[in-house]
């Protein structure tokens, strides 16, 4: 299988759009936990949330180029998989942190590999599929 430029081209903007989600998130993550004093797994819902609007903007401008309204399905199916998302996230901040005993903040770091993933398929395959 050959992976096209424009795909290259597509992933690298998803990556950027969601690093400045991500930063988003930790800024939330970093008051609500480390400020707030709220459990980590209340202050990852927080920050997840956050993160995810910030993505939603930034990809259907910068990443996908949609052409529909903001209240639209692409909204609908995007909140589907941030659900999934998030779930996993807050999964595996779990076990990694309640299960296997690791600091919050290397469970937050290690939840972001699931979301990652699991954003960039659902995206570009159900939300914003051409």
């Amino acid at each position: 299988m050959k992976i096209k430029k424009k795909e290259i081209v597509q992933f690298i903007k998803f990556a950027i759009c969601n690093q400045t989600a991500w930063l988003g998130d930790l800024g939330v993550f970093t008051l609500a936990y480390e400020v707030g004093e709220l459990h980590y797994i209340l202050a990852k819902a927080l920050s997840y949330t956050t993160g995810a609007f910030i993505s939603y903007l930034m990809n259907r401008k910068i990443t996908f180029r949609a052409k529909d309204r903001f209240l639209s399905k692409k909204l609908l199916k995007f909140i589907a998989v941030n659900c999934l998302s998030i779930s996993l996230s807050l999964g595996s901040m779990y076990v990694f942190n309640d299960l296997l005993g690791l600091p919050v903040w290397a469970g937050y770091f290690l939840s972001i590999l699931f979301s990652f993933s699991t954003n960039f398929i659902g995206n570009k395959f159900w939300v914003f599929r051409e």
